[in-house]
């Protein structure tokens, strides 16, 4: 009898434990997304206001921009699809941690604003019909266009490198 529960203890120590470990330590977006899309209900919002969550965000011009957060690698990154009247107009899933902070904004002049902690601030705009993305990085005309009701969550650092190149001749 004392043999049995000893076996049982050690299939309890042995086996269940690590199973129910493995539950408690998992990432809850791999776990509970893997293998597809989170599904968002449909939040109206005017162009300016700053989206610092995943969510499905619609426009008074029929316009969507859908931000959701989908596993890369041994992170997740910040994925995100803009559409006007269904149509897609364009879509990117690469290099955005969603550890670090993130910001998007679309303007009144139908641009889309994107800041990651961790890779810049990129500016998305219609050229010919195609959406480009551009890099702030130092050039100042792309500075001087942020929106100034934009909220992004720029580091200090970055406000004060951005402030120095616009104050130069």
């Amino acid at each position: 009898m004392l043999r049995l529960k000893q076996l049982g203890v050690a299939v309890v120590v042995l086996v269940i434990t690590p199973i129910v470990a493995s539950f408690l330590v998992a990432d809850p977006v791999s776990f509970f997304a893997t293998g597809r899309r989170q599904s968002f209900s449909p939040q109206q919002v005017q162009r300016g206001a700053p989206i610092t969550r995943p969510g499905n965000y619609h426009y008074p011009d029929a316009t969507n921009l859908v931000v959701h957060i989908e596993p890369s690698g041994g992170g997740h990154v910040v994925a995100y699809e803009l559409l006007r009247n269904g149509r897609t107009l364009l879509t990117n899933n690469r290099d955005a941690s969603d550890f670090h902070r993130w910001s998007f904004t679309l303007d009144d002049q139908d641009r889309l604003w994107f800041y990651s902690a961790d890779i810049g601030l990129a500016r998305w705009a219609p050229v010919d019909g195609e959406w480009q993305e551009t890099w702030v990085v130092d050039q100042i005309e792309l500075i001087r266009e942020i929106p100034p009701e934009m909220s992004l969550p720029v580091s200090s650092s970055a406000r004060e490198h951005w402030n120095k190149l616009l104050s130069q001749p």
